[in-house]
Order: structure tokens, then sequence, then C-alpha cells
């Protein structure tokens, strides 16, 4: 009977045992497989979170890209507008010209042509014979030519208005107006010494 209840008490201990380590058995796979579902899911999560980060960032990067052509396409047609309009609006301005502008605009076209080819016939060659001429004192017909050159030079541009009155030209027209006569050339030379002084002096 002592012999059958010890046995018992050691049965009853070694099923105790291997229920416990069962359960220890189990709670480890359950804390295992739970880690690896963890695992798994955070993996997926941060993959999803990489994706999205990456599409919208690619996203952007061609919004950015369609807005930057846009914008440029956008420029170029308004660059071209406005070279059309002023095209445009030059020809009308040109079409209501008397004939006299239209003549006169053509003249100043055909003068520019020829400085741009002949940089004798730019504005400061011009002015400098001009000079050179009065400093000689010429005949009255290119003395004449020459306070046209200088008048029309000093209407124009400041430059030749400091150029002159560097070059005491001042003095050779005061001398050369005080002898001119009642003729009509000399009173059109003197019309053009005034005007030559009034652009000076603005």
């Amino acid at each position: 009977r002592i012999q059958t209840q010890y046995r018992g008490y050691v049965e009853q201990t070694e099923y105790l045992q291997m229920v416990v380590s069962a359960r220890f058995i189990q709670d480890g796979f359950r804390i295992w497989r739970v880690q690896r579902h963890c695992k798994i899911i955070q993996r997926s999560f941060r993959s999803f979170i990489f994706r999205r980060h990456t599409e919208i960032s690619a996203v952007r990067v061609q919004r950015r890209w369609r807005n930057k052509k846009i914008r440029q396409n956008f420029l170029l047609l308004r660059q071209q507008v406005v070279t059309l309009q002023s095209f445009v609006r030059a020809q009308v301005v040109r079409s209501m010209m008397p004939r006299e502008v239209k003549k006169a605009s053509v003249r100043v076209l055909k003068a520019n042509r020829q400085a741009r080819l002949d940089p004798s016939q730019t504005l400061g060659a011009r002015m400098a014979w001009a000079l050179a001429e009065i400093d000689r004192q010429p005949s009255m017909g290119k003395i004449t030519r020459a306070v046209m050159t200088l008048e029309i030079a000093t209407r124009l541009c400041k430059k030749s208005c400091f150029d002159l009155s560097r070059a005491d030209a001042m003095k050779i027209l005061i001398k050369t107006a005080q002898s001119c006569n009642r003729s009509l050339p000399h009173i059109e030379l003197i019309q053009y010494i005034l005007k030559t002084f009034v652009n000076v002096a603005r």
C-alpha cells in the first residue's frame, strides 16, 4: 500500500513536471510565433512606408519638372506674343504715318545701315570730321556742311556736346558767325550755328 501511494506520488510529480515543461515549450513557441509575425508585420509596414515616401517624392519631382516646363513654355510663348504685338503695332503706326514721316524713317534706316557698313559714317566719326574742317576754316560750302553735322550731332548725343566744348570749337563758331554777311548762305550758316549753341546749352 505504501509502495502504491509512493508510486502514485512519483507519477503525479512526473506528470506535473511534464505539464509544466509542455506549458513552457508552448509559451516559448507562441512567443516565437508572435515575434515572427511582428517582424513580418514590421517589415511589411516599413516597406509600405518606404514605397509611399518614394512615390510621393517621385510625384513631387514630376510635378516640379512639369511646372518648370510649363513656365518655360509660357515665358517663351509670351515673348513670342510680345514680339508679334510689337511688330503689328509698328506696322499699324507705319501705315498711319504721313508720307514725309515714312520717307524720313526710310532715310534713317538707310543711314543706320550705311553707318554699320562704313564706320566713317557713324556720329562720332562725322563729329570728328566736322571739328577738323572747322579748324581748317575751308570754303563756305564745306564749313556749312561741317556746322550742319555739328548741329545734328549735338542734337542727338550729349557726348558730342562735351566734345564740342572741349575742342574749343565754340570760339571758332562765334568767329565764323561774326565774319558772315547778310547773304542767304551766310544766314543759313548762322541759323545752324545758333541751333548748335542751343543744343549745347541744353
